[in-house]
């Protein structure tokens, strides 16, 4: 999921109830991860879904019905 710089916040609650809802189903094997990562104007595309790659990879990792966002390092 891609989110503007200012509304990260909004688009990880877009997430997790994205894949909470996959999860509501309750369809046996069926089941929902997710990466936010920002659309900045000083990132390249390429920079962009590569975040985007590693907070959902991340996600998928971790298990079903995980949210993560990425952040910079600090």
């Amino acid at each position: 999921m891609l989110a503007v710089h200012d509304d990260e916040a909004a688009a990880e609650v877009a997430a997790r109830r994205l894949t909470s809802g996959v999860a509501a189903l309750g369809i046996p094997g069926l089941s929902a991860a997710a990466g936010v990562a920002a659309l900045r104007p000083d990132l390249t595309p390429q920079e962009i879904f590569r975040r985007a790659t590693l907070s959902l990879t991340a996600a998928r990792r971790t298990g079903p019905a995980t949210v993560i966002r990425h952040r910079e390092p600090v």
